[in-house]
């Protein structure tokens, strides 16, 4: 798989996950109700716990993947320039 597949692929999969409203549910059974209604509709705690958890689980999947290392975020324009 690319590393452009890779750096978009994985974002948006993690975001389907986090956003996902019976992953509110899930989180509401487990935090309480201020993350979600029943209808798994987020509140806003429940929007800023999910951005957390989106952050970090894009950082450990492009870590685990290989993907955009912390200090070299313009890799992909530099190799498509030489």
């Amino acid at each position: 798989m690319s590393d452009v597949v890779k750096f978009y692929l994985s974002p948006a999969l993690a975001y389907i996950l986090v956003a996902h409203p019976k992953t509110y549910e899930l989180t509401r059974g487990i935090a309480g109700s201020w993350v979600a209604t029943q209808d798994g509709l987020a509140k806003t705690g429940g929007l800023v716990l999910h951005a957390i958890v989106f952050i970090l689980l894009v950082s450990l999947l492009m870590r685990l993947f290989g993907g955009v290392s912390r200090y070299s975020v313009s890799y992909m324009n530099h190799d498509k320039m030489m």
